[in-house]
């Protein structure tokens, strides 16, 4: 299962972490981890490209991690590039509950 688990404080995002596999198809054909991958890639790129926030980020592809942490707060930018990303998330989660999990942790 990929866990995705995003930071909070104060209401501004801090941090988020994804981790694991779906394990719902064979490397190369599964759909949950390919859109979670599309998904959580594309943001960190649009940071990066759309705003001046700076997103430390670790990534391990074989174990299926990346993580990112900001600076200081996001800005408006990246906290809606951030809910997109979530929004987009909760939708796969509702309908692949088994592969993906999705938990919003908030100080």
């Amino acid at each position: 299962m990929i866990k995705a688990v995003f930071y909070k404080k104060d209401g501004q995002y801090e941090s988020f972490e994804f981790s694991g596999h779906a394990l719902m198809d064979s490397y190369g054909k599964d759909i949950v981890c390919a859109a979670v991958s599309v998904l959580a890639l594309n943001t960190v790129n649009s940071i990066e490209k759309f705003t001046t926030d700076k997103l430390r980020i670790e990534q391990n592809q074989e174990k299926g991690y990346l993580s990112g942490i900001f600076d200081k707060a996001p800005s408006q930018e990246s906290t809606l590039l951030l809910d997109s990303l979530t929004f987009g998330l909760k939708n796969i989660a509702s309908t692949y509950p088994k592969n993906l999990s999705i938990e919003i942790k908030e100080d």
